[in-house]
């Protein structure tokens, strides 16, 4: 094992044209069932100091050299956030113990991924707590990532989201989805499930209208003025219209009336 190969795919860029499958199940889930009197963030310390510094010396010896060069994704701060937003921590922790290191994954001892995941929750500003992390796939999965403010807050810039909306051609001949509905966080670039199309098929047309990037959408003719599912990178504009760096479209209903 070499020193340039733990963490190397733990996080995919804020935006990119060939796009990494997300892959590695979640238990998005099963948090979600949990009563909210028991589910936590990462906001109400669910690792230790001593576990963070532990984690940092195998980062040092194992990723350090790949993350901390621009050789790989950065770990920490935006990036952080926009991947793993409204996920859970055992997400992040499967991912890393299922798909690291490069070749050899699931080789350090388990300890070992989550002190580095206990570092990495250090370092993006998380508080530390009095009980280490453990590999208790239920309890990882009731830690919820949000921001500070907690459940609700809008899906940071960059993030790569899935929203319903009519599918049209505005000014300048540029594709649009108009009464889009607000962006959620997607988990998988590629196109949806039918169990994930059904729930967007119910899903209620907004008051939105983005943009979606030059992209060779297959199918846009086709599904013109219907209700689509569109996913891709979420690129906010202060002062006009946002846009979407589209990554899949499905259509919905042939139709966008009520």
């Amino acid at each position: 094992m070499t020193r340039h190969t733990l963490c190397a795919t733990l996080f995919v860029p804020a935006i990119c044209v060939a796009v990494e499958a997300l892959s590695g199940p979640s238990m998005r889930a099963t948090a979600s069932q949990q009563p909210a009197s028991q589910r936590k963030t990462v906001w109400d310390g669910v690792y230790t100091a001593e576990q963070a510094s532990r984690g940092r010396t195998v980062y040092e010896q194992n990723c350090a050299d790949c993350h901390g060069t621009g050789e790989a994704p950065e770990l920490f701060g935006g990036t952080f956030m926009r991947r793993w937003f409204e996920d859970n921590v055992n997400s992040v922790f499967t991912k890393m113990r299922s798909q690291m290191p490069l070749g050899q994954p699931g080789s350090l001892p388990e300890t070992a991924y989550l002190d580095i995941l206990g570092f990495v929750l250090a370092e993006n500003g998380f508080p530390a707590g009095a009980e280490e992390l453990t590999s208790n796939a239920q309890q990882l999965a009731g830690i919820l990532i949000t921001e500070k403010s907690g459940p609700g807050a809008a899906v940071p810039n960059f993030s790569l989201v899935q929203m319903v909306g009519c599918l049209a051609q505005g000014a300048n001949k540029a594709w649009v989805l108009t009464n889009s509905s607000e962006p959620v966080r997607a988990t998988e670039p590629g196109d949806s499930t039918p169990a994930d199309l059904k729930t967007s098929e119910s899903r209620p047309l907004g008051a939105g209208t983005v943009r979606l990037l030059d992209y060779p959408l297959l199918g846009r003719e086709a599904h013109r003025s219907h209700k689509v599912q569109a996913k891709g990178f979420l690129i906010r504009q202060p002062n006009s219209e946002d846009r979407l760096n589209p990554t899949a479209l499905q259509s919905l209903a042939d139709s966008c009336a009520p």
